[in-house]
């Protein structure tokens, strides 16, 4: 994403000068959102993504090939804003990047987007989406798990499991260490019955974190269905 992963600080000033430079380079603006972003600057990130939103979307009408880093900015923009709490205000950015066919990456534009309908407690249209993202890439094991969370907060304790199973079992290094994927999976077996796998998803949970909320909520829920 920039010259040095280990050190987002420092690659500020040379994005901040590369503007100067040139006021119009979209790219500029959008790493330099995406290094605040990076640092939790959030706010700080906000308007140099509408920038490069802005930019992408002018450039692109003459250049085709930049639609792609149009929706990518837009996708980018729209998980600050996430970020922020403004869900509402993402939701159209995002399935504006969702509707890209260029995108490459447009199934993480779709596990955002269906993120964004979760929190609003839409979660009809948050199943519909993450189940768009999962079928355009079946290894994406966190839109697997946001699925699955929608499917058991809508009480659909089978269709939980099922899409839990799939994002724990995805063989993509660190799918196995999604706390969250744990938590609602003993949810859902706990919902079906089945007491003691959902004490082994709440250990598992417990142990990739204990301080962590999830891990703290998968240690509470462990002692209510202790044997």
């Amino acid at each position: 994403m920039f010259a040095d992963e280990n050190n987002a600080e420092g690659a500020i000033p040379p994005l901040e000068r590369s503007i100067r430079r040139d006021p119009e380079n979209a790219e500029a603006h959008h790493m330099l959102g995406l290094v605040y972003g990076r640092l939790g600057h959030f706010s700080r990130a906000e308007a140099p993504l509408r920038r490069a939103v802005e930019l992408f979307a002018i450039q692109s009408v003459e250049n085709e090939s930049l639609r792609s880093s149009l929706a990518d900015a837009r996708n980018s923009l729209g998980v600050v804003l996430m970020n922020l709490g403004r869900y509402e205000e993402a939701l159209p950015i995002l399935r504006l990047s969702t509707e890209e066919i260029t995108y490459g990456s447009q199934h993480l534009a779709l596990g955002n987007l269906g993120l964004a309908y979760m929190r609003r407690q839409r979660y009809p249209e948050a199943i519909e989406v993450l189940q768009r993202a999962v079928r355009r890439q079946p290894t994406f094991c966190v839109g697997n798990a946001r699925l699955g969370e929608a499917y058991a907060r809508s009480n659909d304790a089978p269709h939980a499991l099922e899409a839990l199973d799939r994002a724990i079992a995805t063989t993509v290094a660190g799918c196995d260490q999604f706390q969250d994927a744990f938590l609602w999976r003993a949810k859902a077996r706990i919902q079906l019955h089945q007491p003691d796998a959902a004490r082994e998803d709440l250990q598992r949970c417990v142990t990739l974190g204990a301080n962590t909320p999830e891990g703290q909520e998968c240690a509470s829920l462990g002692r209510s269905v202790a044997p």
